[in-house]
């Protein structure tokens, strides 16, 4: 009998083995991955890049030296990639795409993402030596294949980076505001018009780039969130305080933020201050899609419109009350935790929607 009963629990062992082994394959894997990828993003290509930025000269004789226009071979490429370990893919989460100014896709401070639930991916070969149509197409397509990977927020999609990673995030966070939900440039940052600097004899901040298409700035100056941080002893404060209020306050931008830490340097900034910057980024809005009413009358290749967006999953919810109590909007953060209970009272996130309810 015993034998019998043997036989009988050895093989329901068996029988829940390959059971086992599914669950653990589709654990995502979480900390530090290198990752490789094999499909472009559609506009990541030089010629498209070309027309995204609207360059039409000789893209070798573009403004920065490095622009060649040679293709690359993503097949060739490595991401550095952080998941939090939080992180199971039942919730979204953000993707912050950080802009190396090395050749190594090194990421920085990986307990503030943990605490902002940001999965972050940096291309490695993006350093500032490199050509800077391929700084630009990887970029496009970490995102491109991160959110086919991952459960990403839809609403928060970021591009960050210091120094010269700093400025081709501030370009991209511009010219593609269709991809990129905000940016959040670090002691490097560039605009596209030529602005003189008052009572300095004329002296001039050039811009780096053209200025965006009319549907796309508005979309930028309505939709998007942009915070430019700088150290109080960083060679480029001043560059960047000035681009900040010449630039974006008086070109209309809805919701851009200035921030200076004190007594920091070039690219050396403490976990708390890249956190207050990452809560300014994260103030949720209703939806970031772009309607017809917002193309403007060009020639230019165009995508489909956009569906308009679904109404929010309770993980949305409760994620977007988060961001509000994060960055002290209290009353923002009430109006959906209250819609979560109404809309999905047995939710899994309903328990947790009501405890911060609770503490409002």
């Amino acid at each position: 009998m015993a034998s019998r009963c043997f036989l009988v629990l050895a093989a329901m062992l068996l029988w829940l083995l390959p059971i086992c082994d599914a669950v653990a394959q589709d654990a995502p894997d979480t900390g530090h991955l290198e990752l490789t990828f094999s499909e472009r993003h559609p506009d990541s290509a030089v010629d498209r890049l070309l027309v995204r930025f609207q360059y039409r000269g000789d893209p070798n004789e573009a403004i920065d030296p490095r622009a060649h226009a040679d293709e690359y071979d993503l097949d060739e490429q490595t991401f550095q990639v952080y998941v939090p370990e939080a992180y199971d893919g039942s919730e979204p989460y953000g993707l912050l795409v950080w802009v190396s100014a090395t050749d190594e896709g090194v990421i920085p401070w990986p307990d503030v993402f943990d605490n902002r639930r940001l999965i972050v991916v940096s291309a490695d070969g993006v350093g500032d030596r490199q050509n800077v149509w391929k700084r630009f197409g990887l970029q496009l397509d970490a995102v491109h294949n991160m959110t086919a990977r991952y459960h990403i927020d839809p609403m928060r999609v970021y591009i960050s980076g210091c120094s010269k990673g700093g400025r081709i995030a501030s370009q991209l966070g511009l010219v593609f505001a269709d991809v990129f939900d905000g940016a959040m440039p670090m002691d490097g940052c560039d605009w596209y018009q030529q602005l003189t600097v008052p009572g300095s004899g004329g002296r001039a901040y050039r811009a780096r780039f053209n200025r965006p298409t009319a549907r796309l700035l508005r979309h930028a100056q309505r939709r998007n969130r942009y915070v430019l941080m700088t150290g109080e002893l960083d060679e480029n404060r001043d560059q960047t305080e000035f681009f900040f209020e010449r630039g974006y306050q008086r070109a209309g931008f809805e919701h851009v933020w200035y921030l200076e830490e004190p007594g920091a340097t070039h690219c050396r900034h403490t976990p708390e201050f890249v956190e207050r910057g990452l809560a300014l980024l994260d103030q949720p809005l209703e939806d970031g899609t772009l309607g017809p009413e917002d193309d403007d009358e060009d020639t230019r290749p165009r995508r489909t419109p956009r569906e308009p967006p679904a109404a929010p999953t309770a993980a949305q919810l409760l994620n977007l009350a988060r961001n509000y109590l994060d960055a002290g909007l209290t009353e923002q953060a009430r109006e959906k935790l209250e819609a979560l209970l109404d809309t999905y009272p047995d939710s899994d996130e309903a328990g947790e929607a009501q405890q911060l309810l609770d503490g409002i």
